[in-house]
């Protein structure tokens, strides 16, 4: 029986194997593509469990965030009015002493520290000219001779307090008014430890402390002192 003829040299039997090989490597690729799909399903889903644990542990690191954002908010009001406490305290104590050496001056006509006499006082002057300049809380003037005490006032004395002491000439150096002054130098405070009355004592400084019974200064506390001269620097 002579074979049938077909124009494309393909017989049903050839197309239909074609068919069946082509149909066993889809199934096989079909295999491989879901195998691949399950793998990427997989990974998104453990990825997006990260995810969803990162996002929580932001919102966990943010909430913290607000904490500490709302106590930083109130420890800065607390200090804001430990400030202004220490502020008024420091400005109580500063019109204590200067209205005590006022009425002394009232009430005495005079300032006795040690064997100096002033008959005069200037509250919180700068000593100095244009930016160098230092304010200072008492100066006591003694025109005659020439001579100046000059008091700062502490809440509490420390002794790095007393290393600038000399200094106060560089200042001086450049005053107007009290350019050819020497001075003795001093603390007024109400807290004054004994290391800073054995400096003080060592270094030639006077030290005031208050009698807030009879709202003046300890004068037999002052006696104690004998001032050191400080002379300007050439």
């Amino acid at each position: 029986m002579q074979e049938k003829y077909e124009p494309t040299g393909l017989t049903f039997e050839k197309v239909w194997k074609l068919f069946q090989e082509t149909d066993e490597k889809m199934k096989e690729s079909n295999k491989m593509i879901n195998l691949e799909f399950k793998e990427i399903a997989k990974r998104f889903k453990e990825t997006d469990a990260k995810f969803k644990e990162t996002d929580a542990k932001f919102k966990e690191t943010d909430a913290k965030f607000k904490e500490t954002d709302r106590q930083m908010q109130r420890l800065m009001k607390s200090y804001d009015r430990f400030g202004s406490f220490i502020n008024n305290i420091s400005e109580t104590i500063e019109y204590f002493f200067q209205d005590a050496f006022s009425d002394m001056l009232e009430t005495d006509g005079v300032i006795k520290i040690g064997g100096f006499v002033f008959d005069d006082m200037i509250k919180n002057y700068e000593i100095g000219k244009k930016k160098k300049k230092k304010e200072v809380d008492i100066i006591l003037i003694n025109d005659e001779l020439k001579l100046l005490a000059i008091i700062e006032i502490k809440t509490k004395l420390n002794k790095d307090y007393f290393e600038n002491i000399e200094k106060i000439s560089d200042y001086l150096n450049y005053d107007r008014i009290f350019k050819q002054y020497k001075y003795i130098y001093g603390f007024a405070s109400s807290n004054i430890p004994n290391d800073c009355e054995t400096l003080a004592q060592e270094l030639g400084i006077f030290l005031v402390k208050p009698n807030i019974k009879k709202s003046t200064i300890r004068r037999d506390y002052l006696a104690k002192f004998n001032p050191k001269i400080f002379d300007k620097k050439p």
